[in-house]
């Protein structure tokens, strides 16, 4: 029984000098003291601590691990990346390898180009001990690299401060022009193109990632970008522009020709577009800005006060215009359509939902609702013909000059007319002194109102009279007849 006890106590105090030196931590590979190999679960609790960052930022100079010494003794840690890496991934020169006293830290960094678009890391890490003692630490760990915007200019960058007298061709980051600076030639960039204030480039820019404009900024040609394209105040585009991501025009800038977007359009205050603006996105002008041509928006198209579209817009999503606004030709959208007080729309409006217009605005063409109503406000006018899928009301002294066809209510305020016929799916409301210049077609199991003064000048039916309500005020007609007269055809 003794030599038992004997057994068991060596067994207890081995298991736990085995737990003081290699905790509840793990390697891939361990030697320690003649000891083999080990494979636990926790590199931060063990004799190294390895702590590898995830994602790793696209950028130079990224943190890739930070490595602790938990051992009694100085260990030097080496890293190396494996064939596993993607292109665009380096350890800087000179920074392999570091000493690291007992409970001391360090980082490892890499250099990442945006550029290559990198997604993956693996590298080798390994530690010995100073002391002699056999301590032997190898690992193999992997992690990923940010997701990169195409648009970032984290690259070298390549500054030009003289002019330069023909093109520029730069394989690897960005290209900057200081203030001022003119190249004759085209501009060619792995990345970025950037212009600062009053600088101009007489050619072609094509950039992999962003074209930047600053202020009074000139390119004479075109632009094809695979990032954002941004112009400052008062800076010119001459050609067209073509990018992945997003345009963004200035106050008083200026794009020459057509503009065509992955992203947004956005046409600051008094800029212009002179050509045709597609857009995957939105398209929004600020007050006063012009698009001459046409703008095609795969989301909403935002006209601000006073501000112009040339040819036809085209929308997604919905189209709203500001006070005083112009569409000048069809307006076509998946949503809604939308005019502020004045705004006009020289030609046609179809919507996939409703269609309102403000005070004194106009639709100078055919207006179709086809998942809505039409709205038309005070003293508003709709010169072609309405088709509703919902409801038709006019505010005072509006009109739709053409026929008007609603699948639900029509209401009339007063002096406002419907010069043609009038078709609507329920009832009909006129206010004081109203008129519908042509025949009129109401729903059954409704009611039509008719306000003092109000006219039907053609002919009424319905679709079932005799479930058909009609309320008269004095001096309401209905095909010359007085209201409370008149019956039903």
């Amino acid at each position: 029984m003794p030599t038992l006890v004997k057994w068991v106590s060596l067994l207890v105090i081995v298991t736990s000098l085995s737990a003081i030196v290699f905790g509840t931590g793990a390697f891939s590979a361990v030697t320690a003291d003649r000891i083999g190999e080990i494979d636990t679960a926790s590199d931060e609790s063990a004799l190294l601590g390895v702590d590898v960052e995830r994602p790793v930022e696209a950028s130079g100079g990224s943190t890739l691990v930070t490595v602790t010494n938990n051992a009694n003794q100085p260990l030097v840690v080496e890293i190396s990346l494996t064939s596993n890496t993607d292109p665009g991934v380096s350890i800087p020169n000179g920074l392999q390898q570091a000493t690291l006293a007992p409970g001391e830290s360090t980082t490892f960094s890499v250099n990442v180009n945006p550029a290559r678009r990198p997604e993956t890391i693996e590298f080798d890490l390994t530690a010995v001990g100073e002391g002699g003692d056999g301590i032997s630490v190898s690992l193999t760990r992997s992690t990923v690299v940010e997701e990169i915007d195409v648009g970032a200019c984290t690259g070298p960058r390549q500054v030009f401060d003289r002019n330069v007298n023909g093109d520029i061709d730069v394989d690897n980051g960005s290209v900057v022009l200081s203030p001022t600076v003119a190249v004759n030639g085209d501009v060619d960039a792995a990345e970025c193109v950037i212009v600062k204030d009053k600088g101009r480039i007489g050619g072609d820019v094509s950039a992999g990632a962003a074209v930047q404009l600053g202020s009074s900024a000139q390119i004479n040609g075109a632009i094809d970008a695979g990032g954002d394209v941004t112009l400052g105040e008062k800076a010119q585009a001459k050609g067209d522009v073509d990018t992945e991501g997003d345009v963004s025009a200035g106050g008083k800038s200026q794009i020459g020709g057509d503009t065509t977007a992955g992203g947004d359009v956005s046409v600051g205050s008094k800029a212009q577009i002179k050509g045709d603006a597609d857009a995957g996105g939105n398209v929004d002008l600020g007050s006063k800005a012009q698009i001459k041509g046409s703008a095609d928006a795969g989301g909403d198209v935002s006209v601000g006060s006073k501000a112009q579209i040339g040819g036809d817009t085209t929308a997604g999503g919905d189209v709203a215009a500001g006070e005083n606004a112009q569409l000048k030709g069809d307006t076509d959208a998946g949503g809604s359509i939308s005019l502020g007080t004045g705004a006009q729309i020289k030609g046609s409006a179809d919507a996939g939902g409703g269609i309102s217009i403000g005070e004194n605005a106009q639709i100078q063409g055919a207006a179709t609702a086809d998942g809505g109503g039409v709205s038309v406000g005070r003293n508003g006018q709709i010169k072609g013909d309405v088709s509703a899928a919902d409801d038709v009301s006019l505010g005072a002294n509006a009109q739709i000059k053409g026929d008007a066809d609603a699948g639900g209510d029509v209401s009339l305020g007063r002096n406002a007319q419907v010069k043609g016929d009038l078709t609507a799916g329920s009832g009909l409301e006129l206010g004081e002194n109203a008129r519908v210049d042509g025949d009129v077609s109401i729903g059954s199991h409704t009611t039509l109102r008719m306000g003092p003064n109000s006219a039907i000048t053609g002919e009424a039916e319905a679709d079932d009279p005799s479930t058909v309500t009609i309320e008269c005020a004095p001096g309401a007609r209905i095909d010359g007849t007085p209201c409370d007269s008149y019956t039903f055809g």
